[in-house]
């Protein structure tokens, strides 16, 4: 169940990892009149998430259950790939039962790189390099219910020679109405093997304040392959 971990662990990284191409979407049918929905500033809140470093904890069912944490500490001046900017050191960890005899205890560290801007360049852990295909923009300062749109490429190398692809990362994302003070931002990521296989679909949930306070609320992996599976996670 190593892969169950590993995916779990970058899908738990997703928000911060993905920048989005664009902010705007969602219904039109408001065209010429003013819109008396509510927005919320989702790039000051997703920008205080980055600086500052958060840690959640889970309680993980489906077809692993336990527990896990992702601790994400706060920036510091770093350069990727030519590009100045920022790092953040992280560390996932998971205590799981998957199965009646498969346990899985793992603690992977691993760093994420950002531009000056604070949006995601890459991630580097001792299994796998990414780079980010899509030049980094910023989020929309204000976003509303209904906003929806595709969200960048990376492609996945085993390490930072970069000699050998082992997959590629394809995101989008939808701002979803909850209550008439906050919104879910949520997350979908598709994670694809070298030969072009999917390998897990899963979402990451966010609930954004009207105050501006961004916090996880879960997150849902879906395993392909031929005997397809759920982990998820929800945070405590």
């Amino acid at each position: 169940m190593k892969t169950c971990s590993l995916r779990a662990a970058m899908a738990l990284m997703a928000f911060v990892l993905v920048a989005l191409t664009g902010c705007g979407g969602g219904d039109d049918s408001n065209a010429g009149n003013a819109d008396t929905r509510p927005s919320f500033a989702l790039q000051a809140a997703y920008q205080a998430r980055i600086v500052s470093g958060v840690t959640d904890t889970f309680v993980v069912s489906g077809v692993c259950t336990g527990t896990a944490s992702l601790a994400v500490g706060a920036v510091t001046p770093a350069t990727f790939e030519s590009v100045n900017g920022y790092q953040a050191l992280t560390r996932s960890s998971f205590n799981l039962m998957c199965g009646a005899a498969s346990s899985v205890v793992t603690d992977e560290p691993s760093t994420e790189y950002f531009d000056a801007n604070y949006m995601p360049i890459g991630s580097s852990d001792p299994e796998e390099y990414v780079r980010f295909t899509s030049a980094p923009v910023t989020f929309a300062a204000q976003v509303r219910a209904g906003d929806a749109g595709s969200l960048g490429t990376s492609t996945v190398y085993s390490d930072s020679t970069k000699t050998s692809v082992t997959g590629q990362q394809r995101s989008r994302y939808v701002v979803q109405a909850e209550t008439p003070t906050t919104v879910l931002v949520v997350i979908t990521t598709d994670y694809y093997g070298a030969a072009g296989q999917i390998e897990s679909m899963d979402d990451v949930r966010y609930r954004l304040e009207l105050n501006g306070s961004l916090t996880m609320v879960s997150m849902t992996s879906d395993l392909a392959g031929p005997n397809p599976s759920r982990v998820v996670f929800t945070k405590v």
